[in-house]
């Protein structure tokens, strides 16, 4: 997921939440390379 203050990850919280969906290991990644790169080597 991205950073913490990051609008995108705020808006994935509060929709985790209103779903009901409790989230307890995440992985912060800032970059978009490094998303790709964790998508290629399959972290997520």
């Amino acid at each position: 997921m991205k950073p913490d203050k990051s609008a995108t990850r705020q808006f994935l919280d509060m929709k985790f939440e209103q779903a009901g969906i409790a989230i307890s290991n995440t992985i912060d990644i800032s970059s978009l390379e490094g998303i790709k790169q964790g998508v290629i080597h399959g972290l997520a």
